[in-house]
């Protein structure tokens, strides 16, 4: 890891899990997670396989098919479809 320890290599990262905002305005939650990511730790080549899935994976085409309420959670900046 180039010297870097895992809780720094965390807290470098949080952007991939958190948008800029919470990550600014939630200190005390970020720490919590990376305590229990640390104590949990996922080896690297299944976090990369886990990312790389989770890049691939687009159902947007197939929301139209969901007959029941459903809470559809995207990142910050998207909007998908419409409110109702």
């Amino acid at each position: 890891m180039n010297g870097i320890g895992l809780w720094n290599l965390y807290e470098k990262d949080m952007d991939i899990y958190f948008s800029d905002d919470f990550v600014a305005h939630n200190s005390d939650e970020i720490e919590k997670f990376i305590e229990i990511s640390l104590r949990h730790y996922q080896p690297a080549d299944a976090f990369f396989r886990q990312f790389d899935a989770c890049l691939r994976h687009d159902t947007v085409e197939r929301l139209y098919r969901l007959a029941i309420p459903t809470l559809i959670m995207t990142d910050d900046v998207t909007l998908l479809g419409k409110e109702n």
